[in-house]
């Protein structure tokens, strides 16, 4: 979706088997720069063996796997959904709705925990109350129609389901921004 906006805006065609390749060797060599979101890795960690809790994550296997590995949350999570097991991404509900089916849950009874629009419209439409941990990740940044979506109802909830973008595991971390090139975020 990025290439193709970018390829768009620019004129240009790029060879997309390369460009996904660099971008992923490029990710990996920042895992150590990754900084925990506490309040959502403590949420994590209170609830391991409470209740299931799945990673859902538009991102790549490859990608998720290495990022909780490095991040030491893996043995928080029963099961792990990536793009590379559905066939259609965020917004459709897809991810979500295959990590209630692997943890056997069903969608209603099951809270997402999420970082972007398109991961929030995908729990809507999987019947999965969620909220939005944007505002954890850059203090303000909550847009869109779902801030604290439902967030006391959501919280009574006995399954988390919990979608990351493929730049955070369960939204559970995010780059320090010194480690991204071009940041002036401090």
């Amino acid at each position: 979706m990025l290439i193709d906006e970018f390829e768009a805006e620019h004129k240009v065609q790029l060879d997309r088997p390369e460009v996904v390749k660099r971008m992923h060797e490029e990710f990996l060599s920042r895992l150590s720069t990754l900084d925990e979101i506490s309040p959502i890795a403590q949420i994590a960690r209170e609830r391991k063996g409470i209740v299931p809790m799945a990673v859902a994550s538009g991102g790549a296997r490859a990608i998720v796997t290495a990022t909780l590995e490095a991040t030491q949350f893996r043995p928080l999570f029963d099961e792990i959904v990536t793009m590379d097991d559905v066939t259609r991404g965020k917004p459709f509900p897809d991810l979500f709705l295959e990590a209630a089916r692997r943890l056997r849950m069903n969608p209603s009874d099951c809270l997402v925990f999420e970082d972007t629009g398109e991961g929030l419209l995908a729990a809507q439409r999987a019947g999965m109350a969620a909220i939005d941990v944007r505002s954890l990740v850059v203090p303000g940044v909550a847009d869109g129609p779902f801030p604290r979506l439902r967030r006391k109802k959501a919280m009574s909830r006995r399954c988390a389901a919990p979608g990351p973008s493929p730049a955070t595991a369960f939204s559970l971390a995010r780059w320090r921004p010194s480690a991204v090139p071009g940041s002036r975020c401090s």
